[in-house]
């Protein structure tokens, strides 16, 4: 059968009896507060026996959990997977344009842009065994959840590479591709850190910061990777696994693949590029000596799902930072204000530039003194006093010449 599934009964718990938190929790393992989000979120579709949801080299943008009923997972007409309640199907498309999203930008110029595109292709069929209901979730609604939930985030680098890693192995070409593709991809890139850098300061970098240099870090739950209070300058992003990042050994954050941290002790080893990234007339010589402080690491960083992590020296970063500023402005845009943060406990200056980050340009500290220089002070105005008032106050004031002579 070749016809699709078109029916939809609208988004989440706008449609009757829709509370498929169980389906997405089996699956999913994301925090419960999350899980309202998700579902609202969601599309839901149901469809009938031989009706076909996916097919392979199509494009798509969307993935798929199954809340009732079964489907078959098919590679060139065989069956490779059976598809049940709290299964999903379709987070490498969702894993796929997150990847395309990181790259694009210099895809071309790095000439993988075909390959790139490849990855939002699916793998296989999916067809409808029995009656069944599903929830839809595109890529637009879920890019929203990614910063909120670290934990969803994994899931998608897992369930994603495991999906395609399964598919090459059934021989799909499509995932061969996408994986010799995935594994090509500078790590720098997929920080986010080369964002908006001239294609020619990008080809150098590349060139010259090979993947092979960074130290990789093969982690198991339970081990740490920054301690709390220890001296360091390196930078670390996450190729796959999920962290804990605890301050005084309560949980304040996670991260997850595509994310990095470290940053705040990598930026204090820069401090004439933090002040070129702050305010107009902050004062550097008081600033220096509080964002030395910064070099010692804020919180304990421990792994929390088995995974890669990648080191980056800030020796090798800095012939990046060299060879363009734009590179350190990404690194510091990203954490300024916990950078800020960090350091406006020593120095008064630190808390004025977080102020006037949040404000615009205009209102920087040089600027306001700069405009106050320019204009005179108006004189100032005298109390107004009503005429018939003062007139009334000069009758009954006494005269000063009779005051002397009595």
């Amino acid at each position: 059968p070749t016809n699709r599934v078109r029916r939809s009964a609208g988004k989440g718990r706008s449609s009757p009896k829709f509370t498929h938190e169980d389906s997405v929790t089996s699956r999913a393992q994301v925090a419960v507060h999350v899980l309202p989000a998700i579902v609202d979120n969601a599309s839901r579709i149901a469809c009938s026996p031989g009706e076909r949801l996916l097919v392979a080299g199509d494009r798509s943008e969307s993935m798929f959990i199954v809340c009732s009923g079964k489907l078959h997972c098919e590679v060139k007409g065989a069956v490779v997977r059976e598809l049940g309640v709290g299964d999903s199907f379709g987070d490498v498309a969702v894993f796929a344009y997150r990847t395309w999203v990181l790259h694009r930008e210099h895809a071309e110029l790095l000439g993988n842009a075909s390959h790139l595109e490849s990855l939002l292709t699916r793998t296989a069929d999916v067809v409808c065994v029995e009656p069944s209901v599903l929830l839809v979730l595109t890529v637009q609604d879920v890019d929203a959840l990614f910063r909120s939930c670290p934990r969803l985030v994994f899931n998608m680098w897992q369930l994603g590479m495991g999906q395609l890693q399964q598919a090459a192995l059934d021989g799909s070409e499509q995932a061969q591709s996408a994986l010799a593709t995935i594994a090509g991809l500078h790590p720098l890139l997929a920080a986010g850190w080369l964002h908006k850098v001239p294609s020619d300061d990008v080809l150098h970098i590349t060139s010259t910061i090979l993947p092979e240099q960074l130290n990789k870090m093969h982690l198991r739950p339970g081990d740490h990777i920054m301690r709390q209070g220890n001296f360091g300058d390196s930078a670390f992003l996450v190729k796959s696994g999920l962290y804990s990042c605890l301050v005084d050994d309560t949980e304040v954050q996670q991260f997850g693949p595509w994310s990095a941290f470290g940053e705040v002790g990598l930026c204090a080893r820069f401090p004439k590029l933090v002040y070129k990234c702050l305010p107009e007339g902050t004062s550097m010589e008081r600033l220096e000596e509080a964002i030395r402080n910064c070099r010692a690491r804020q919180a304990d960083v421990v792994c929390i799902e088995e995974g890669e992590i990648l080191e980056v020296p800030c020796e090798v970063l800095a012939a990046a930072f060299e060879q363009s500023h734009a590179v350190f402005s990404n690194i510091f845009t990203r954490v300024q204000d916990r950078f800020l943060e960090s350091i406006a406990f020593a120095c008064n200056d630190a808390k004025t530039a977080l102020a006037c980050l949040r404000k615009p340009r205009s209102e920087s500290p040089q600027r306001l003194i700069n405009n106050r220089g320019k204009t005179e002070s108006p004189p100032p105005k005298g109390r107004y006093i009503n005429p018939r008032r003062a007139a009334a106050a000069a009758r009954v004031r006494p005269d000063s010449d009779s005051l002397a002579a009595s």
